[in-house]
């Protein structure tokens, strides 16, 4: 059985690609990073957020190979900030 994507979806992703990829390659021209207490910090917010503990987020992160897109997510965001900065 063969799922077919429709057209709409198929654009949003590509745009999206495409703002993170423009993103990604500004933060790493502007040299934005997360540091290891804004990474825990913004771990404390979901934590709170979802009411559980933060070493529930920590282990849900890992279950799903995650970190790194987490990580990824925060740079994004500083970086839009950094931007909106300027």
């Amino acid at each position: 059985m063969t799922h077919r994507i429709p057209q709409t979806y198929i654009h949003i992703y590509l745009e999206r690609l495409s703002r993170n990829f423009i993103l990604t390659a500004i933060a790493e021209q502007e040299k934005v990073e997360v540091s290891p207490a804004e990474f825990d910090q913004h771990l404390e917010e979901l934590a709170g957020y979802y009411r559980c503990k933060k070493q529930d987020i920590i282990k849900r992160l890992q279950e799903n190979d995650a970190f790194g897109d987490f990580h990824a997510d925060l740079v994004i965001g500083k970086t839009l900030d950094v931007l909106c900065d300027k």
